[in-house]
């Protein structure tokens, strides 16, 4: 009997499907706890109850992180199509007990968006003031966190960096700006003299790194530096873009961000382009398949106050 077939026997709970498909989207204990907001120990436990029930390793544990066994690779689609379904029944019994107007939109941003280019607070209230029956649910987090709520069916809509992960296949997404990344130096940093650097000179600085930051873009930012020559030296691990920019102001290391960190207010920093191969952002608004009326047009009122390099979107909207 395959894991397909075993569900219908085992009194299996949604969430060891939910943890499941973290662990096998992540391929890592570590990040997929922190992506669900448990402690790693309970998710190992979580997943080895699954499988002491389907009696069938879904994991291979290894060193590097873990990997579909053959049976996990067979409850994969199986529990994506589970959770879509109950996702899918949840909306309608929303409907009928509420009414479309009264459902909740749950909308998704990154860390780095909350707290400069976009007033989710103004936003928050405009479309309160317009829409009171209709509650609207915020959660931050990495690219990699939201990206795997969209797929589970646990955000409606998520604005996150798409550079380096595609949109789930459940989802349409719309680009919202694409540029190159930037390097924020001390003003009294011999840096500071220029306007633009190539990576191979950042080699003997100190890097400072979000602690809850995008395994993706760090992944990203020490390949680009492995290319150069060197492997990039993380002294700091803030907990948010406040405390990283005014560390790079105190002269306490330098940060490769998002332009927008650069631009947004505090301390005052200096800002390096980088030469060479483009660490490229590309912010886009990401939304489930699934979306009713209630969430298209919270997202149609957002999509405006979504543009926060300027695009000129009229007549663009993709809700309209």
């Amino acid at each position: 009997m395959g894991p397909v077939q075993a569900l219908s026997l085992y009194p299996m709970e949604l969430r060891h499907l939910r943890y499941f498909l973290a662990l096998a989207s992540h391929r890592s204990f570590t990040r997929a706890a922190q992506a669900l907001h448990i402690v790693q120990p309970a998710l190992s436990q979580q997943i080895k109850n699954l499988e002491d029930e389907l009696k069938l390793p879904l994991f291979h544990r290894e060193r590097q992180g873990v990997t579909l066994t053959h049976a996990g690779e067979l409850l994969l689609p199986a529990a994506q199509r589970i959770l879509g379904e109950v996702s899918d029944v949840q909306a309608q019994l929303g409907v009928l007990v509420d009414g479309d107007e009264g459902r909740s939109v749950h909308f998704g941003l990154m860390h780095t968006l909350g707290q400069g280019p976009i007033d989710i607070a103004e936003l928050l209230g405009a479309f309160n003031f317009e829409s009171p029956s209709v509650s609207v649910r915020v959660r931050e987090g990495t690219a990699e966190e939201l990206l795997s709520m969209l797929n589970n069916g646990e955000l409606d809509a998520a604005v996150v960096d798409l550079a380096l992960a595609a949109a789930p296949a459940n989802c349409h997404s719309a680009l919202i700006t694409e540029e190159p990344l930037v390097v924020i130096v001390s003003p009294g940093s011999p840096l500071a003299a220029r306007h633009a650097v190539d990576l191979a000179e950042l080699a003997a600085e100190q890097f400072i790194q979000l602690a809850v930051g995008s395994a993706m873009r760090l992944n990203s930012l020490i390949k680009a530096c492995s290319t150069a020559g060197f492997l990039p030296n993380f002294v700091l691990f803030p907990p948010n873009v406040a405390m990283a920019r005014a560390l790079v102001a105190g002269g306490d290391g330098i940060y490769v961000t998002y332009p927008w960190v650069a631009q947004s207010p505090g301390p005052t920093v200096h800002t390096l382009q980088l030469n060479g191969p483009a660490l490229v952002a590309k912010v886009a608004l990401v939304w489930s398949v699934r979306c009713g009326h209630s969430q298209r047009r919270f997202l149609q009122f957002a999509w405006p106050a979504l543009q926060f390099r300027g695009l000129d979107t009229r007549g663009k909207s993709p809700f309209s």
